[in-house]
């Protein structure tokens, strides 16, 4: 699972301590979530609010920075999480907002069709 947040984005932000939960038990189905920090302005200020973010939520699964071609998956909803395959390939339509119930639900059924 791709988790599109920014640094702006209360409901990103509160929804980083279960999605770190989550990813703990996906690590049991050899899967898991993916950060993409995706604030228009990346400078230094931005990087380091994004770091102490993910720290004081106590994240510690993989985040990544916005690629060229990235804005592609710019969300109409914020958070947007993306389903992909180890090819990157994405599975299903994303889901629009925080989810937490519905996360490991999507992936399950992923998990089970593949």
């Amino acid at each position: 699972m791709v988790n599109v947040w920014a640094t702006w984005c209360g409901y990103c932000i509160k929804e980083l301590p279960d999605l770190e939960e989550i990813n703990n038990r996906l690590a049991e189905k050899d899967c898991g979530i993916v950060g993409l920090m995706v604030d228009v302005d990346l400078d230094e200020e931005t990087l380091q609010l994004g770091k102490d973010i993910l720290k004081e939520t106590g994240v510690t699964y993989l985040n990544i920075l916005p690629w060229e071609g990235w804005e592609t998956y710019i969300p109409e909803n914020w958070p947007t999480s993306y389903f992909v395959d180890r090819d990157g390939y994405i599975l299903t339509t994303p889901l629009k907002g925080a989810r937490i119930n519905v996360y490991e639900k999507r992936i399950d059924n992923l998990l089970k069709n593949k």
